[in-house]
């Protein structure tokens, strides 16, 4: 089947900022007396945004805390991880070679993430990622974040696409739940992932590079 119009999650698919999420995320840590956490657990629960992340790393190395004492040190943890978040972040091997092939077989991409306007206008721009999308949703606007396929729903509308020439292109769990709510076929590609675990989590592809996307679109 030949697919027209692609979604792309933004980081684990196209990017990987988990270096710069770690290192953030351990400064504040640390500040707070705690132990670091390992780059790969900190990759394994930073699905749901940054307030979530710092949420499940207070668990993780002791007492949890409240919203207002969460809510102060959140600031920090944003304002450290946009100062490195750009030299911290990698763009994945042969992405901008694949979007290039494809937008020349008259393919069109559009990038769903929960990040923040922010931080995702930056690794966009940074990466030249904005001369091969058409729009973007993310997780500060007033749309509901992902699983709900709110975003995606409205992406699919502004590229005047339906669901049945339409591919999501994500790097887990959440992503297969925010497409099939969609009723959209989901992709999942996440080179730094566990393929076994990507596997597992019930996606209609899983690839493992950017490259393998050009079969599958093309039909």
């Amino acid at each position: 089947m030949a697919y027209r119009s692609i979604i792309l999650d933004l980081d684990g698919t196209l990017v990987d900022s988990t270096d710069a999420l770690t290192c953030a995320l351990n400064e504040v840590l640390v500040s707070l007396g705690r132990r670091e956490l390992s780059a790969e657990t900190v990759r394994k629960h930073a699905d749901h945004g940054l307030r979530a992340l710092l949420r499940e790393a207070c668990h993780l190395t002791g007492l949890a805390m409240s919203d207002g004492t969460l809510n102060r040190h959140l600031s920090t943890f944003r304002l450290r991880y946009d100062a490195c978040l750009v030299d911290k972040t990698i763009l994945h091997s042969y992405v901008l070679q694949t979007l290039d092939e494809l937008v020349k077989l008259g393919k069109r991409f559009s990038i769903l993430t929960n990040k923040p306007t922010e931080p995702c206008l930056k690794l966009v721009k940074h990466f030249g990622l904005d001369l091969h999308t058409d729009y973007m949703v993310t997780g500060d606007m007033e749309l509901l974040r992902k699983p709900d396929p709110a975003g995606l729903l409205c992406l699919l509308e502004q590229m005047g696409a339906d669901v049945e020439e339409a591919l999501f292109v994500g790097s887990g769990r959440v992503d297969v739940h925010t497409a099939r709510n969609a009723n959209v076929r989901i992709a999942l590609c996440s080179p730094r992932a566990d393929m076994t675990q990507l596997t597992s989590m019930g996606s209609d592809y899983v690839l493992a590079d950017l490259r393998q996307l050009t079969a599958i679109v093309a039909g």
